[in-house]
């Protein structure tokens, strides 16, 4: 009985045992974004980031918000490591957009200089537009994320509950072979 009680006065020490990593592109940059279960922010955690040939590309720490970003030198597949201390380490892959196959059209050389620019204009506003609009849905991601992530101690305390059934339903069963 005192060793399960023990056991129970330690089970905040196994509660804080993962640590997650939410990752993703914004405007051609990658962010990384590490807390705790109970939604803490990983403070000053270790980022190491990946080639696929397993090279250290890029070495950096969380911030205050538990953040930590980056603009790759190249688009390629990254391997990024968070490690939060204590055995707390957590890997994300992320993945190069793969870069579409444009067909090779004769251009006319009749185009002039102001409509090249009107598109690539049009285009940083179009991509202006859509970052902006594609924040709060990252936004709602990583809470989403942190939701499904996070372990309630109600569901530790039922675990626990779990275990102390099994062993009472057993020591039940040894005292019947013992009488």
């Amino acid at each position: 009985m005192r060793k399960g009680l023990l056991f129970l006065s330690f089970f905040w020490l196994l509660y804080a045992h993962k640590v997650n990593l939410f990752v993703y592109v914004k405007d051609n940059k990658v962010y990384c974004e590490g807390y705790y279960p109970d939604g803490k922010k990983v403070k000053g955690g270790v980022i190491r980031v990946y080639d696929k040939e397993k090279n250290t590309l890029l070495t950096g720490k969380t911030d205050e918000n538990g953040i930590f970003s980056f603009v790759p030198e190249a688009k390629k597949d990254l391997k990024i490591v968070l490690d939060a201390g204590m055995g707390h380490k957590v890997e994300a892959e992320i993945r190069a957009e793969k870069k579409k196959k444009k067909k090779k059209e004769k251009k006319e050389e009749s185009k002039s200089t102001s409509e090249t620019i009107k598109k690539e204009e049009l285009k940083k506003v179009v991509a202006e537009v859509i970052n902006e609009k594609l924040t709060p849905i990252y936004e709602l991601l990583l809470k989403n994320e942190k939701e499904k992530n996070k372990i309630l101690v109600k569901e530790i305390i039922s675990g626990v509950g779990y275990i102390l059934g099994i062993f009472g339903i057993i020591s039940l069963f040894l005292k019947k072979k013992n009488v």
